[in-house]
């Protein structure tokens, strides 16, 4: 007789036989990695209009149900510069989380070029995170500082090792000053990230 314990054979040659695929989606990849598969940092954002597309289509503003702010495709896009659908929701979003850290340099649109990447382009700005990104609203300060000491000394790493969230986030937290950190903490820390 077969003895079956949670879904696993006891009799198997391996106990990981019988389980489902891992949920690929969560990272945006379509297949398991390979052995050496690594990420890099994502590109800084840039306000360019992609040459494959209508530019009308691309600054053409657009609206959010229940929402007066508006914003184009280009803004949807530009990382520099987070976009906050519902500002009243929260307090007034740092500008380090919306722009990134000083240390990167310029930030006020229409920058063209490369800029920094803010926290708000992948953790929104009330801090409610996307599918992909951790919520850190209302992660305790002392946690998030020191889940950025950890990202500065490339102590974090992905589930998935061409994720390019962890290193970018390193990236960001090498150039962040222990003030802007503190800073940041403290407003995420202070958010309710739940939405009716």
């Amino acid at each position: 007789m077969l003895i079956v314990l949670l879904g696993l054979s006891l009799g198997s040659s391996s106990p990981h036989a019988a389980d489902p695929p891992e949920p690929l989606w969560t990272s945006g990849f379509a297949t398991p990695p390979a052995p050496g598969d690594q990420a890099v940092p994502q590109p800084m954002p840039s306000r360019k209009l992609r040459a494959n597309e209508d530019p009308a289509e691309q600054t053409k503003l657009r609206y959010v149900a229940e929402s007066t702010a508006a914003y184009s495709r280009v803004d949807g896009r530009d990382g520099g510069n987070g976009i906050d659908c519902f500002p009243g929701d929260h307090p007034p979003v740092l500008n380090v989380i919306a722009h990134g850290p000083a240390s990167l340099g310029p930030t006020a649109p229409p920058v063209l070029g490369p800029r920094p990447r803010g926290a708000a382009s992948c953790h929104l700005p009330p801090g409610e995170g996307r599918p992909k990104n951790a919520p850190v609203a209302g992660l305790p300060a002392a946690s998030f500082i020191r889940q950025m000491a950890d990202f500065r000394r490339s102590a974090r790493v992905s589930a998935d090792p061409r994720t390019p969230a962890t290193p970018t986030t390193g990236v960001l937290a090498k150039a962040m000053t222990d003030e802007e950190i503190s800073a940041a903490a403290e407003h995420f820390g202070a958010m309710n990230w739940t939405r009716s």
